[in-house]
């Protein structure tokens, strides 16, 4: 049973993990979108001969 248990454990401790670094990536993925968005923007105002 202690193996079991250990091995329940592990394979939670591996999907919060898991989780975790996908939440991340996609937090951080939609930092960079909406930086690259704004700075467009701000690019698109600041030379409008050019748009």
């Amino acid at each position: 049973m202690a193996v079991v248990a250990a091995a329940v454990i592990m394979a939670g401790a591996i999907v919060v993990v898991v989780m975790a670094t996908i939440s991340a990536a996609g937090i951080m993925a939609a930092i960079f979108t909406a930086g690259r968005i704004t700075a467009h923007s701000l690019h698109t105002v600041h030379s409008p001969h050019i748009a």
